[in-house]
């Protein structure tokens, strides 16, 4: 079957969403199904990902920021015949115009399509233009939700917060995968009582970067340090980094710039935890990555994958409502023991085995793909 991909702003330094597709591709090739991929990109990206099955789509910079409003027909047309030529079309992300018109034109060809959100539909989103977003949502319900289409989420809790926002006719969940960067023993941890502390992604103020620095000085103390990695954004640079951090700069606090996988993998090898504190995270690769490399892993409980760290007892979960629950969190991971973080660590290791398979997690996307072409052939033919 060929399968068709369709994204905003598809590159390495975008983050999660650019890592769930690229595993998407990965499992529907290991299933022998031929992919494709179209990404909608800003003028303003100065690498958009270099693939021959990847068919990077130029939005003009006057609709930055916007909902695009609509690109000329001649831009679309090479689109438009991958779309004419895919059994399936998955739509990544909302609230953009790449998702409008690969629905449409999907609609119109008659192909099935699943809409993956990535969290776009949690309550946090809408705490910032959320009239604008409830609105859109409005116009293109039945377009993106409505009969024939699927909806699918990476966690159940992504799928149960996205009810009070929307109801879909179909829906799936299916825990993305995450993998060990090497094939080596246990990651060594420092032996003395000093705490290296990580922090993983993308500096956005959904992940609370600012607000964590703030609150490990708070806490004080010369015991720690933490490394921050992940590239830059228009919200947040290294010189805010700089300014929270003070005179912890440098010293204390380091920020190393965005990283690929296997630059990450010396950072969680020295490390004690992952810190993860966002706002909202309908999965958390960050999480996931330092789990499978046996680090403990401190989140809020916006992390939707949080109550696997629970169950298993592989980290520190909180709700996080304030300031005050930042330094507690902080602080009761400061005051663990080596030996206590390092039953954590046994345990995120076995979690992560047990959660987060790729093979598991490329069948299940295969048999929805499949379910889904024969569902709509049923139909068609009734």
């Amino acid at each position: 079957m060929q399968i068709l991909f369709v994204g905003y702003n598809l590159f390495p330094e975008s983050g999660g969403v650019f890592n769930s597709v690229t595993r998407f591709i990965r499992a529907m090739q290991m299933y022998g199904h031929d992919t494709k991929c179209i990404s909608f990109t800003d003028c303003l990206v100065s690498s958009p990902h270099s693939d021959p099955n990847w068919l990077n789509l130029p939005v003009p910079g006057s609709m930055l920021g916007k909902s695009y409003g609509y690109i000329r027909r001649s831009e679309l047309q090479p689109g438009e015949e991958l779309i004419r030529e895919a059994d399936v079309v998955f739509v990544h992300l909302l609230y953009r115009y790449h998702c409008i018109w690969a629905a449409r034109v999907a609609r119109d060809q008659g192909k099935p399509v699943i809409v993956v959100p990535h969290g776009t539909l949690d309550p946090w989103v809408f705490t910032y233009r959320g009239l604008r977003k409830r609105a859109w949502l409005h116009m293109h319900r039945n377009l993106l939700f409505g009969d024939g289409n699927t909806v699918l989420f990476a966690t159940q809790a992504e799928s149960l917060k996205a009810k009070a926002v929307v109801t879909s006719a179909r829906e799936r969940v299916i825990s993305w995968s995450a993998e060990r960067l090497t094939c080596g023993g246990k990651p060594d941890r420092r032996p003395d009582g000093q705490r290296k502390l990580l922090m993983v992604g993308r500096l956005h103020p959904m992940k609370r970067v600012i607000e964590t620095i703030q609150a490990l000085r708070r806490v004080g103390g010369s015991h720690w340090t933490l490394t921050v990695a992940g590239p830059p954004t228009t919200e947040i640079s290294p010189d805010d980094l700089r300014k929270a951090a003070g005179p912890l700069w440098d010293s204390q606090i380091r920020y190393v710039g965005h990283l690929d996988r296997e630059q990450l993998f010396p950072l969680y090898a020295e490390s004690d935890a992952l810190l993860q504190l966002s706002h909202r995270e309908n999965f958390g690769y960050a999480v996931a990555e330092a789990m499978c490399e046996g680090l403990p892993v401190v989140v809020s409980e916006g992390v939707d994958i949080s109550p696997i760290v629970s169950n298993w007892d592989c980290g520190l979960v909180r709700a996080i409502r304030s300031d005050t629950d930042i330094d507690r969190i902080l602080a009761d991971l400061l005051a663990l023991s080596t030996e206590r973080l390092g039953a954590m660590g046994l345990a995120a290791a076995a979690a992560a085995r047990s959660e987060f398979s790729f093979e598991r997690f490329a069948g299940s996307v295969n048999d929805l793909v499949v379910s889904t072409v024969r569902q709509r052939s049923l139909t068609l033919v009734s």
